[in-house]
């Protein structure tokens, strides 16, 4: 969706189409075009004080709350830094996600799990190698390293080696 509509993409007349038929946008006229609602939401098991609204939800609560199947409801998830060896790259997907994001270290890093998250294949959890798909891929999802936002990230703990850390 960002993409597309980004890049351009469009009809004949104009028109940005979502990938799902969902929601259509004129380029020409770009009022039309209303800002998503974003919405932070945290299990607080980090006790980290926010310094702005943030609704105490778990991830899978978050899901069933906030993803409305609505056929102009498009769902882009930003993750920012996922609790090592967890994935909740599978709730995402199964709640309908369209796109999401993720911030934080990757691959082989403390964010997520290096095999679900990342689909790292040293650390695959398949015994036969042809079953060796991640399954964000088996799901349909690709995945696209964003560098050019990478190199934009901070966080509450920047030093050298906070700059491992990579937009997904």
């Amino acid at each position: 969706f960002i993409r597309e509509y980004m890049g351009g993409k469009s009809d004949n007349n104009g028109h940005h189409q979502h990938p799902h038929g969902k929601k259509k946008m004129n380029s020409k006229n770009k009022k039309n075009i209303s800002l998503p609602k974003v919405i932070a939401t945290d299990d607080g098991s980090w006790n980290i004080q926010p310094k702005v609204k943030v609704e105490k939800l778990s991830v899978v609560e978050a899901m069933k709350k906030y993803n409305t199947n609505e056929n102009n409801h498009h769902l882009i998830i930003i993750c920012s830094w996922m609790p090592m060896g967890e994935d909740w790259t599978q709730a995402f997907r199964d709640a309908g996600a369209d796109e999401y994001i993720l911030i934080g270290e990757c691959d082989d890093g403390n964010c997520g799990h290096n095999w679900h998250t990342w689909g790292n294949p040293d650390f695959s959890v398949e015994e036969e190698e042809s079953k060796n798909v991640p399954s964000y891929v088996s799901d349909g999802f690709k995945r696209k390293d964003l560098d050019d936002l990478s190199i934009l990230q901070f966080s509450r703990f920047d030093s050298a080696v906070s700059s491992g850390s990579k937009t997904i």
